[in-house]
C-alpha cells in the first residue's frame, strides 16, 4: 500500500509555524529570567525535527537537530542558556521560519541564507559542551531495558504516521528488538489495504531517559496505546541514580504535560482551509439578503389570515439571524495571535537602539474577524516601533526625569460600545508639540502663520512624508509609518486617535469594527435613493427647528446642537442630487448626528427608513474605489445601495463646500468686472 504523504505537507508547515511561535516565547521568557518548562520548548523542536524528517524537508530536519542538541544540554544542566546562547537559538528559530515558507512556496531550501552557518554555530556550542569535563560525572552510565507495547488504531496511517520511522528513531537510542502481533489481522476476503492491523512489542536496551524514548511517539500519542515500563536494571552496569529531587522534577513535569493533553483533549479541533469558510461566509451573506427580501414581499400579507405563514418567516428570521452569527464567529481569533509577534520584535528593536523595554498585554482573548486580524499586524507593528523609538527615552534621560530604566510598551484590547478598541500606550516623553509643529512649518505641511489646537498638531503626525527624525534609520526616519497606520485603519473601517502628557507617555486608540463582512446599519432616503450608515457611527437624529442652521462665512453651514457647532453636509450636495428632488427646507429634512475619525458632523437627508442589517460587497472589486463609499449590499426589493464611509464622506464633503465658494466667488469677480464697464 503507497500513500502520498503530500497531502499532509500543508498542515505539517502550519503546525510547525506554531511550534516554532512556542519556542520563541519559552526563549524570550527564559531570557527574562521567567520559569518555563524547557521540556515544552524541547517538544516543540522536536516535533519539528520529526515531522521535517517523515515529511523529507532535509534542511530543517538538520538544522532543528542541532537546536535539539544544544536544548537537550540546556535540559541536563549541563549548558546555561545566557544571553548570547539565547540570541543565536532565536536566530536559528529564524532561519527555521525562512525554511519552512522556502517549504511552503515549493522554493528549494539552499534560498535561505545562513541556514550552514547557524547550523554550524549551534553543533560547534553543542560540541563543546558534550566534550567539556563535567564536575558530577562518576562511575558507568546505567542502562536499562524497557519493554514497550504498541497498539495503533486502524487508521493510523490515513495521518501520515508511520511505525517504521518510529522503530528507526528507537534503534538510534540503543539496541531495539521488534516482534509485530498479526492476531487481529482478518481474513483475506475482508482485509481492507488501507487499515492498520498489526501491533507491536518491542524491546529497548539504552541509556536514555524515559522522557526521550516517549518523545518518539509524540505524532501518534492520539492515534495508538502506548504502553513504556522497564523489564529490568542490568545490575552489571549500575550507576548511581540522579540526585532524587531532578527525578521527581522530571516526573513532575511529565505528570503534568499528560494532564495538560489530557485536558487538551477535551475540545477537539479541526483544520479547515480558510476558502472553505470564506465560502461558507459568502453563502451566509446571501442567506441574509434572500430573508431581507422575503420579509420585504410578506411586508403586504394580513397577519390574521397568514398567521402561520407569518410565523414560520419570523422563525426563519432569527434561524438565519443566529446562523449569522455562529457562522461569523468561525472567523473569530484571539487578539493573542497579533500579540504574540510583538515580545520579539520589542526585543529587538530596543536592542538595536540601546533602550531597556519591557511589553506588557492585556485583553489577549479579545477576539476580532480573520480579516481584520491579519491587516492589522502591520499597522500595530509601525505604531509599537514608533513608541520604543520615538516615545521612549534614553536610559540616562529616564534616569535623570526620576523614572524606571526599565520602560514600559503597552498593548490593550477591549470592547466598547460594539466595537473594538486596541491601546498602543508608552510611558515615555510624550509627543512634543513644538518640535511637531516645527517639522511640519519646515516640510511645508503647515502654513507658519496657522493657529493650531494641541489635537490638530498631534495629528500631524499621520501626514505622508512627515518625520521628527534627524536621521533616517532602520527604524525610522522616513515619514511612512504613521502615514501607513492611518491609511490602512481607515480601509479597514476603523480610526486612531491620539492621547498624550508631556513627561508621562502616548496613548495610540484604534477602532475598529467586529467584522468586515457584515454590518447593522441605518437606511436613509435621498431623493429616490437608498443608503445605508454603519449604526456604530450614529450619535442621535432629529428635525432642525427654526434658526438651528446657522451660515458661517460664504457657504458653510453648521447646526447648532446644545451649544455646539457641527459642519453640516447635505448628501444631496455632495452625491449632486438636483435641487428639485432633494429637500432644501431645513424643517422638512433629518439631520443625523455622526462621528468619523474623533470628529463629529450633521448629514442632512430627506428621511429615515429603518434599521438594516446588510452584507457588505465591495465596490472596489466590481466597479471601482469611490470616496466616500465603503462597499454597496442589496436591498430586500432587490435594488442596490450604497454603504457609506463617513471619513471619506467628510472630505468629500469639505472639498465640494470649497469648489461651491470658489465658483461663488469667481462669478461674483465676473458681476463687478461687468458692472464696472
Amino acid at each position: 500500500m503507497h500513500i502520498d504523504i503530500s497531502q499532509f505537507h500543508q498542515t505539517f508547515l502550519a503546525e510547525a509555524g506554531e511550534h516554532l511561535d512556542e519556542l520563541e516565547r519559552g526563549l524570550l521568557a527564559l531570557e527574562k529570567g521567567v520559569a518555563y518548562d524547557l521540556n515544552a520548548i524541547f517538544r516543540a523542536a522536536h516535533s519539528i525535527k520529526g515531522g521535517a524528517a517523515t515529511f523529507g524537508f532535509v534542511a530543517i530536519a538538520e538544522l532543528t537537530h542541532a537546536l535539539e542538541a544544544v536544548l537537550e544540554l540546556a535540559r541536563s544542566q549541563t549548558l546555561v542558556l545566557g544571553s548570547a546562547e539565547i540570541s543565536l537559538l532565536l536566530d536559528a528559530r529564524d532561519v527555521l521560519s525562512h525554511l519552512l515558507e522556502a517549504a511552503r512556496r515549493g522554493a528549494p531550501a539552499e534560498a535561505v541564507a545562513n541556514q550552514v552557518e547557524c547550523r554550524q554555530r549551534l553543533m560547534t556550542l553543542a560540541n563543546l559542551k558534550e566534550t567539556a569535563p563535567k564536575a558530577e560525572t562518576a562511575g558507568p552510565i546505567a542502562r536499562k531495558t524497557w519493554v514497550i507495547q504498541m497498539t495503533p488504531k486502524p487508521r493510523l496511517l490515513h495521518t501520515g504516521s508511520d511505525p517504521l520511522l518510529i522503530f528507526r528513531e528507537l534503534e538510534g537510542l540503543g539496541a531495539l528488538v521488534v516482534t509485530a502481533h498479526t492476531d487481529g489481522v482478518p481474513p483475506l476476503a475482508s482485509l481492507d489495504p488501507e487499515l492498520l492491523h498489526l501491533r507491536w512489542t518491542l524491546q529497548l536496551t539504552t541509556d536514555a531517559p524515559e522522557s526521550i524514548i516517549r518523545e518518539a511517539f509524540l505524532f501518534v500519542e492520539d492515534d495508538a496505546q502506548v504502553d513504556l515500563r522497564p523489564k529490568m536494571l542490568l545490575t552489571d552496569e549500575v550507576l548511581t541514580p540522579d540526585p532524587m529531587p531532578d527525578r521527581r522534577q522530571q516526573t513532575d513535569r511529565r505528570i503534568n504535560d499528560r494532564r495538560t493533553t489530557a485536558d487538551a483533549r477535551q475540545e477537539a479541533f479541526i483544520r479547515v482551509s480558510t476558502a472553505k469558510v470564506d465560502h461558507l461566509i459568502n453563502l451566509v451573506g446571501e442567506l441574509v439578503t434572500t430573508n431581507a427580501m422575503v420579509l420585504q414581499h410578506a411586508t403586504g400579507l394580513d397577519g390574521e389570515r397568514n398567521t402561520p405563514l407569518v410565523t414560520t418567516m419570523n422563525d426563519l428570521a432569527r434561524h438565519t439571524r443566529a446562523m449569522q452569527e455562529a457562522i461569523m464567529a468561525i472567523r473569530m481569533m484571539p487578539m493573542s495571535f497579533v500579540f504574540s509577534r510583538f515580545p520579539r520584535m520589542v526585543r529587538d528593536t530596543a536592542t538595536k537602539l540601546g533602550k531597556q523595554v519591557e511589553l506588557v498585554t492585556d485583553g489577549d482573548h479579545t477576539e476580532l474577524d480573520k480579516t481584520v486580524i491579519e491587516r492589522l499586524a502591520d499597522p500595530l507593528t509601525h505604531l509599537v516601533r514608533n513608541a520604543i523609538d520615538h516615545g521612549i527615552e534614553m536610559p540616562d534621560a529616564r534616569r535623570q526625569a526620576g523614572k524606571s530604566l526599565v520602560a514600559q510598551v503597552r498593548l490593550s484590547a477591549y470592547h466598547k460600545g460594539g466595537n473594538v478598541f486596541i491601546d498602543v500606550a508608552d510611558d515615555g516623553a510624550g509627543l512634543n508639540h513644538k518640535r511637531i509643529l516645527a517639522k511640519a512649518i519646515e516640510r511645508g505641511l503647515v502654513a507658519p502663520e496657522t493657529t493650531l489646537t494641541d489635537d490638530e498638531i498631534a495629528a500631524l503626525i499621520f501626514q505622508p512624508g512627515f518625520s521628527t527624525a534627524d536621521v533616517v534609520t532602520d527604524v525610522s526616519g522616513r515619514g511612512v509609518g504613521m502615514d501607513v497606520v492611518r491609511r490602512n485603519i481607515h480601509e479597514l473601517g476603523g480610526s486612531v486617535g491620539i492621547t498624550t502628557q508631556p513627561g508621562q507617555g502616548t496613548v495610540f486608540t484604534i477602532r475598529l469594527p467586529l467584522t468586515l463582512a457584515i454590518v447593522d446599519g441605518m437606511a436613509i432616503r435621498l431623493d429616490d435613493q437608498v443608503y445605508i450608515i454603519p449604526i456604530l457611527n450614529i450619535i442621535e437624529s432629529l428635525r432642525p427647528s427654526p434658526g438651528q442652521v446657522k451660515t458661517i462665512g460664504r457657504d458653510t453651514e453648521v447646526l447648532t446642537v446644545r451649544g455646539d457647532y457641527l459642519p453640516l453636509i447635505r448628501l444631496a450636495d455632495v452625491f449632486g442630487v438636483p435641487a428639485a428632488s432633494a429637500h432644501r427646507d431645513d424643517q422638512t429634512g433629518i439631520a443625523m448626528i455622526v462621528e468619523a475619525e474623533q470628529q463629529r458632523a450633521a448629514l442632512f437627508v430627506d428621511d429615515l427608513i429603518g434599521e438594516r442589517q446588510v452584507v457588505i460587497k465591495s465596490l472596489e472589486e466590481n466597479y471601482r474605489p469611490v470616496e466616500g463609499v465603503s462597499g454597496a449590499t442589496i436591498l430586500g426589493d432587490g435594488r442596490v445601495a450604497l454603504i457609506l464611509d463617513l471619513p471619506g464622506l467628510v472630505k468629500r464633503a469639505h472639498r465640494a463646500s470649497a469648489r461651491r465658494a470658489f465658483i461663488k466667488e469667481d462669478d461674483h469677480d465676473h458681476r463687478a468686472y461687468a458692472d464696472a464697464k
